[in-house]
Protein backbone atom coordinates (compact mmCIF):
# COMPACT_ATOMS: atom_id res chain seq x y z
CA UNK A 1 0.00 0.00 0.00
CA UNK A 2 1.40 3.37 -1.00
CA UNK A 3 1.08 5.97 1.71
CA UNK A 4 1.62 9.72 1.73
CA UNK A 5 4.78 9.16 3.79
CA UNK A 6 6.08 6.79 1.08
CA UNK A 7 5.42 9.36 -1.66
CA UNK A 8 7.11 12.14 0.33
CA UNK A 9 10.20 9.96 0.89
CA UNK A 10 10.30 9.03 -2.79
CA UNK A 11 10.02 12.66 -3.86
CA UNK A 12 12.80 13.69 -1.45
CA UNK A 13 15.03 10.93 -2.79
CA UNK A 14 14.35 11.97 -6.39
CA UNK A 15 15.07 15.61 -5.54
CA UNK A 16 18.32 14.61 -3.81
CA UNK A 17 19.42 12.51 -6.79
CA UNK A 18 18.76 15.41 -9.16
CA UNK A 19 20.57 17.99 -7.04
CA UNK A 20 23.80 19.60 -8.22
CA UNK A 21 25.89 18.37 -5.23
CA UNK A 22 24.90 14.75 -5.91
CA UNK A 23 25.71 15.11 -9.61
CA UNK A 24 29.05 16.72 -8.72
CA UNK A 25 29.83 13.98 -6.20
CA UNK A 26 28.83 11.28 -8.68
CA UNK A 27 31.05 12.83 -11.35
CA UNK A 28 33.97 12.95 -8.96
CA UNK A 29 33.30 9.36 -7.91
CA UNK A 30 33.36 8.29 -11.56
CA UNK A 31 36.55 10.26 -12.27
CA UNK A 32 38.40 8.69 -9.32
CA UNK A 33 37.14 5.27 -10.39
CA UNK A 34 38.34 5.84 -13.96
CA UNK A 35 41.78 6.98 -12.75
CA UNK A 36 42.01 3.96 -10.43
CA UNK A 37 41.03 1.71 -13.33
CA UNK A 38 43.68 3.28 -15.55
CA UNK A 39 46.30 2.81 -12.83
CA UNK A 40 45.20 -0.81 -12.50
CA UNK A 41 45.67 -1.36 -16.25
CA UNK A 42 49.14 0.24 -16.26
CA UNK A 43 50.30 -1.94 -13.36
CA UNK A 44 48.74 -5.02 -14.97
CA UNK A 45 50.53 -4.38 -18.27
CA UNK A 46 53.85 -3.67 -16.55
CA UNK A 47 53.64 -6.88 -14.57
CA UNK A 48 52.57 -9.09 -17.47
CA UNK A 49 54.64 -7.56 -20.28
CA UNK A 50 57.85 -6.57 -18.51
CA UNK A 51 58.05 -8.90 -15.53
CA UNK A 52 56.34 -11.94 -17.14
CA UNK A 53 53.93 -12.29 -14.22
CA UNK A 54 51.01 -14.68 -14.84
CA UNK A 55 47.89 -12.62 -15.72
CA UNK A 56 45.80 -13.88 -12.78
CA UNK A 57 48.51 -12.97 -10.27
CA UNK A 58 49.18 -9.66 -12.01
CA UNK A 59 45.48 -8.82 -11.87
CA UNK A 60 45.31 -9.34 -8.11
CA UNK A 61 48.52 -7.34 -7.52
CA UNK A 62 47.29 -4.51 -9.77
CA UNK A 63 43.90 -4.48 -8.01
CA UNK A 64 45.54 -4.25 -4.59
CA UNK A 65 47.96 -1.59 -5.86
CA UNK A 66 45.05 0.56 -7.06
CA UNK A 67 43.17 0.42 -3.74
CA UNK A 68 45.15 3.19 -1.95
CA UNK A 69 44.72 5.55 -4.90
CA UNK A 70 40.99 4.84 -4.96
CA UNK A 71 40.61 5.19 -1.19
CA UNK A 72 42.44 8.51 -1.02
CA UNK A 73 40.72 9.90 -4.11
CA UNK A 74 37.24 8.89 -3.01
CA UNK A 75 37.81 9.99 0.58
CA UNK A 76 39.20 13.45 -0.18
CA UNK A 77 38.10 14.39 -3.69
CA UNK A 78 34.73 12.71 -4.23
CA UNK A 79 33.18 12.54 -0.75
CA UNK A 80 35.24 15.02 1.33
CA UNK A 81 35.14 12.90 4.46
CA UNK A 82 35.57 14.63 7.81
CA UNK A 83 35.86 11.30 9.65
CA UNK A 84 39.07 9.94 11.12
CA UNK A 85 40.97 8.16 8.36
CA UNK A 86 41.32 4.89 10.29
CA UNK A 87 37.58 4.42 10.64
CA UNK A 88 37.10 5.28 6.97
CA UNK A 89 39.81 2.80 6.02
CA UNK A 90 38.22 -0.03 8.02
CA UNK A 91 34.81 0.64 6.48
CA UNK A 92 36.41 0.94 3.02
CA UNK A 93 38.12 -2.44 3.46
CA UNK A 94 34.74 -3.94 4.41
CA UNK A 95 33.21 -2.41 1.29
CA UNK A 96 35.99 -3.87 -0.88
CA UNK A 97 35.22 -7.32 0.52
CA UNK A 98 31.48 -6.78 0.04
CA UNK A 99 32.08 -5.68 -3.56
CA UNK A 100 34.23 -8.73 -4.29
CA UNK A 101 31.56 -11.02 -2.83
CA UNK A 102 28.80 -9.23 -4.75
CA UNK A 103 30.68 -9.44 -8.05
CA UNK A 104 31.31 -13.16 -7.47
CA UNK A 105 27.62 -13.72 -6.72
CA UNK A 106 26.42 -11.72 -9.73
CA UNK A 107 28.65 -13.63 -12.14
CA UNK A 108 27.73 -16.96 -10.51
CA UNK A 109 24.01 -16.20 -10.63
CA UNK A 110 23.99 -15.15 -14.27
CA UNK A 111 26.56 -17.63 -15.61
CA UNK A 112 26.03 -20.73 -13.50
CA UNK A 113 22.49 -20.51 -12.20
CA UNK A 114 20.88 -19.03 -15.33
CA UNK A 115 23.35 -20.59 -17.78
CA UNK A 116 23.99 -17.35 -19.64
CA UNK A 117 27.41 -16.38 -21.07
CA UNK A 118 29.99 -15.13 -18.54
CA UNK A 119 30.23 -11.90 -20.53
CA UNK A 120 26.69 -11.02 -19.40
CA UNK A 121 27.69 -11.69 -15.81
CA UNK A 122 30.68 -9.42 -16.24
CA UNK A 123 28.55 -6.68 -17.78
CA UNK A 124 26.00 -6.94 -14.99
CA UNK A 125 28.86 -6.65 -12.48
CA UNK A 126 30.18 -3.55 -14.24
CA UNK A 127 26.73 -1.98 -13.94
CA UNK A 128 25.86 -3.08 -10.39
CA UNK A 129 29.09 -2.73 -8.42
CA UNK A 130 29.63 1.01 -9.02
CA UNK A 131 26.07 1.71 -7.84
CA UNK A 132 26.61 -0.43 -4.75
CA UNK A 133 29.95 1.20 -3.94
CA UNK A 134 28.68 4.74 -4.52
CA UNK A 135 25.72 4.29 -2.20
CA UNK A 136 27.81 2.54 0.46
CA UNK A 137 30.60 5.14 0.29
CA UNK A 138 28.13 8.00 0.49
CA UNK A 139 25.98 6.58 3.28
CA UNK A 140 28.34 4.39 5.28
CA UNK A 141 32.06 4.55 4.49
CA UNK A 142 32.58 8.31 4.25
CA UNK A 143 29.15 9.65 5.22
CA UNK A 144 29.03 8.87 8.94
CA UNK A 145 29.73 12.45 9.98
CA UNK A 146 26.31 13.43 8.58
CA UNK A 147 24.58 11.05 10.96
CA UNK A 148 26.69 12.02 13.99
CA UNK A 149 25.93 15.70 13.48
CA UNK A 150 22.18 15.02 13.56
CA UNK A 151 22.24 12.57 16.48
Amino acid sequence: MITVRHLVRRNRLLAELQSVPVIRKGSRFALVGALSGLFYLVVLLLLTDILDTPPQVASVIAYIAALPLNFIGQRHFAFGSANHWRGDLVRYAGLVLLSLAASYCIVWLISVKFGLPPLLGGLATILCIPVLTYVCMDRFVFGLWKFRAKG
